[in-house]
């Protein structure tokens, strides 16, 4: 088949959403593909509807916060409006969001669990979100991918989770294999840093981002328990993402680029 994207770039996160219908089973192909293809893409999304109701799936099925507002100013753009709610993998009710030019603010309203994680003596909150789960580590500490490989292995062993949950009812503890991706969030909580590599299993990749729009809202929820402030600019290799609170919602803001058009590479399936 023939495989037109977009390649969009948010703070330095770069998705490239499909615009061809694609069948669910050839997602992880088309996935490698195209990042063997561009190798400055990160994440590839699977747009299933342009139209209401507005869908788009990861290759993944993970939640991915940038991609998704990447097809808002995407959807801002083709229907001229400046407000979305779109139905997205890894997360269960559809996400309003708020185009403003190039600004597209994103909406969770969603409840988080954190538990601690136990791993070569030390302790990493591993925060919970629906569709992707962050571990925050401190800045200091250097993991290379072997070691990230192992740490994969030991959160999917629940015996290396301490469970702190805000929620009465967590889902999390039984189901931690069953969350299809997991960030890893590298963090300088004094100078408000962030440098992110997130795991897929699905399309097993593990890929250093430019930002992570849902690793900065579990930055946010973390630092948040800590000091009761509510609003947050954290710096990412690529650049800016914006975190608020209120009223237990999670708004993440920053500019987004629709940097390239790809029409008709082929692929054979």
């Amino acid at each position: 088949m023939k495989i037109n994207y977009m390649k969009y770039n948010a703070s330095g996160n770069i998705s490239a959403l499909v615009l061809d219908k694609v069948e669910q089973s050839n997602y992880k192909e088309i996935n490698d593909y195209i990042l063997e293809l561009d190798n400055t893409i990160e994440q590839v999304g699977f747009i299933l509807s342009d139209k209401e109701p507005y869908t788009l799936e990861m290759a993944g099925l993970e939640l991915c916060v940038n991609a998704t507002r990447s097809f808002a100013l995407y959807l801002s753009k083709q229907h001229h409006i400046n407000h979305v709610m779109i139905n997205t993998s890894g997360y269960k009710q559809p996400i309003p969001l708020d185009i403003n030019e190039d600004d597209v603010t994103i909406k969770l309203d969603i409840p988080i669990d954190m538990q601690w994680l136990t791993f070569k003596g030390n302790s990493y909150p591993i925060i919970h979100l629906e569709g992707i789960s962050h571990v925050l580590i401190d800045n200091d500490n250097i993991f290379d991918t072997k070691t990230l490989h192992e740490l994969i292995d030991v959160i999917d062993h629940p015996k290396s989770l301490l469970d702190i949950s805000d929620n009465d009812d967590s889902i999390f503890i039984s189901t931690i294999k069953d969350i299809p991706a997991i960030g890893f969030m590298f963090c300088n909580y004094n100078l408000n840093t962030m440098s992110p590599i997130v795991y897929v299993r699905e399309t097993n990749t593990l890929i250093p981002e430019g930002s992570c729009g849902s690793g900065s809202i579990a930055y946010a929820y973390f630092l948040n328990k800590l000091s009761n402030k509510e609003s947050f600019k954290i710096k990412q290799p690529g650049g800016y993402l914006e975190v608020s609170i209120k009223d237990n919602a999670y708004y993440l803001s920053g500019d987004i680029k629709l940097e390239q058009i790809v029409f008709h590479k082929e692929k054979m399936l």
